[in-house]
């Protein structure tokens, strides 16, 4: 009986143990956006995102991209050009 139990222990450990090393990793989805200017092209100033979902990671990216180019407008840092020659677009 006693070895009956061991047996059936090992083998429940065994096929846990390959059922974990077999079991792929959760990767991050990534996106990225970039400042584009209507013209010129993209310019220097990009904003990324990773998460779990694609979805939620462009949203990240979008919204970090928008509070970079909002700075940028602030502080008088982006080339010459009208307020709406800015945006930012996908890229990644």
């Amino acid at each position: 009986m006693k070895r009956l139990f061991a047996l059936a222990a090992m083998t429940i450990a065994s096929g846990m143990s390959l059922s974990v090393g077999l079991s792929g990793q959760a990767q991050a989805a990534g996106c990225y956006y970039g400042v584009y200017q209507v013209g010129v092209g993209m310019i220097g100033i990009d904003g990324n995102g990773h998460a779990a979902k694609k979805d939620w990671a462009c949203n990240r990216a979008r919204r970090e991209c928008n509070r970079l180019l909002q700075r940028a407008r602030q502080q008088a840092r982006l080339p010459r050009g009208g307020p709406r020659d800015f945006t930012c677009k996908r890229y990644g």
